[in-house]
């Protein structure tokens, strides 16, 4: 009996990948795409790569391809329109260039996830790696979202210039040892970063070397700009950062070393500690919904999640 589009379209294709190559699997996956199914299972990978990227173009909007075991390399990297569920853990360069569509997995992604991701969403259960995010970016209305319930490690969100990062630390503490590692949102240009936690500022962009700072606030004494009780102090408390030295510095002294971050790296961006705004809340309580939904979560953790403090990183005084 011949199958109707309709009828392909609504049935699930079943591919058992583990005595495939990584190019096989592609191949196969395409030729179900090609073929008109719309949703396809993926059991026993076993870190094949670049699984969806010869599809990005061709799978109409609404196709789903669910993976079960551990995802290679660049999974979803140009994607536009398909939903990836990945029942497992995923290696790095996840979702690199998308720009719509969903990637939801329900275990860690390595390095590198959501690079220059442009739209569409990306939810992860556990946590991630180094250098997430970095250079997402949006346009007009089309903002990405990345949600990483555990944690994630350096560099994260570096040259971000565009969307939301939300870190929202669900996983035990036992599971890993910090929530954040450094180098945060180091040259940002836009968009914006909320970790559920209060962070150190030491830990958010790159701190020239304290050697370069103190010999510049010398010669700030030396000019007259900055007068020797407060050098005294600063040197003593040994704590350089830019964030410190705003609230330590007068202004004149301060202008100073703003210009001199900016010459030698980039103006650290603006940071807080609070709750949620009703803007803010307005934009993300349909994302934290999906997300909680998504993964099963107690409804309560959704209404946590609204209710807690965030250190927000931003662009904006």
């Amino acid at each position: 009996m011949i199958k109707t589009l309709s009828e392909i379209q609504n049935e699930e294709a079943v591919i058992d990948a583990s005595n495939l190559s990584t190019y096989d699997l592609n191949r196969i996956i395409l030729r179900e795409v090609k073929g008109g199914r719309r949703r396809i299972k993926v059991l026993n990978v076993l870190g094949h790569r670049f699984i969806g990227v010869n599809i990005a173009a061709l799978a109409p909007e609404g196709t789903t391809i669910t993976l079960v075991g551990t995802v290679g390399d660049c999974l979803a990297n140009l994607n536009s329109r398909v939903n990836f569920i990945v029942y497992g853990n995923c290696g790095d360069d996840l979702a690199d260039t998308m720009q719509g569509g969903r990637v939801v997995v329900h275990g860690d992604v390595r390095d590198v996830a959501a690079q220059a991701l442009q739209g569409g969403k990306v939810f992860v259960k556990g946590s991630v790696g180094n250098r997430a995010g970095i250079q997402m970016r949006e346009y007009l209305d089309n903002r990405p979202y990345f949600i990483i319930g555990g944690g994630a490690d350096d560099y994260l969100a570096e040259y971000m210039a565009g969307g939301v990062i939300m870190v929202l630390g669900l996983q035990p503490a036992t599971r890993r040892s910090k929530l954040i590692g450094n180098y945060i949102a180091s040259g940002l240009v836009g968009g914006r970063i909320y970790i559920r936690s209060r962070i150190d500022v030491s830990k958010i962009g790159v701190q020239p070397p304290k050697e370069d700072i103190e010999a510049y606030l010398s010669s700030l004494v030396d000019e007259g700009v900055l007068d020797q009780l407060t050098y005294s102090r600063i040197i003593a408390k040994n704590d350089f950062s830019y964030y410190r030295l705003k609230e330590e510095l007068p202004t004149s002294a301060f202008e100073r070393i703003r210009r001199f971050y900016i010459a030698a790296y980039a103006e650290p961006p603006s940071i807080e500690y609070r709750e949620l705004n009703a803007d803010e809340e307005r934009e993300l309580r349909p994302i934290l919904q999906e997300y909680v939904r998504t993964f099963n979560l107690p409804y309560q953790t959704f209404e946590e999640l609204l209710a807690s403090k965030y250190t927000i990183i931003s662009t904006k005084e």
